[in-house]
């Protein structure tokens, strides 16, 4: 993902049957894109990825251009799914293929060479511990035949 300039990406929001979501998208994309204000437990010293790294970057990087997807609604629950790669990037196909043909995804090519760079996934539900299966790292996406709007995925978090 480029360091400098107005760098796009996206959000993907999912929840479950099990664990759904209590955050707005609204709120969500105010903390990761906007001001920070959307959320009201987001009062300082708490501030927005947006605001965080242009801040770090001495104002080079600009991510107020992100976008972020509705909540996705997983057709099963999250203790029902497996704790795999394969089970995990299932999900997030599924998830992207709900907003394809509403949402242009090749405007998160940044570099212009067939490769979404980098998405965040926001999934609903307690995290299983430091390092685990839902905790949030980032990681590539492994299966390369997969595209959408001509675009493969590459690394998420």
């Amino acid at each position: 993902m480029p360091t400098k300039g107005n760098v796009k990406v996206f959000a993907l929001l999912i929840d479950f049957p099990d664990y759904p979501a209590y955050n707005t998208q609204a709120g969500i994309h105010s903390a990761l894109f906007g001001d920070g204000s959307g959320i009201p437990s987001n009062a300082a010293p708490y501030e927005s990825l947006r605001n965080f790294y242009q801040r770090s970057s001495y104002n080079q990087l600009d991510l107020s251009s992100g976008v972020t997807l509705g909540w996705y609604r997983a057709t099963y629950t999250r203790a029902s799914m497996a704790q795999t790669t394969a089970a995990r990037e299932t999900l997030i196909k599924e998830a992207i293929a709900s907003f394809d043909g509403s949402v242009d995804f090749s405007q998160f090519d940044n570099y212009g060479n067939g490769q979404i760079e980098y998405c965040i996934v926001v999934w609903t539900g307690p995290d299983n511990g430091w390092s685990n299966f839902w905790w949030g790292y980032g990681v590539s996406f492994t299966d390369q035949t997969f595209t959408v709007d001509g675009k493969r995925l590459g690394k998420y978090s």
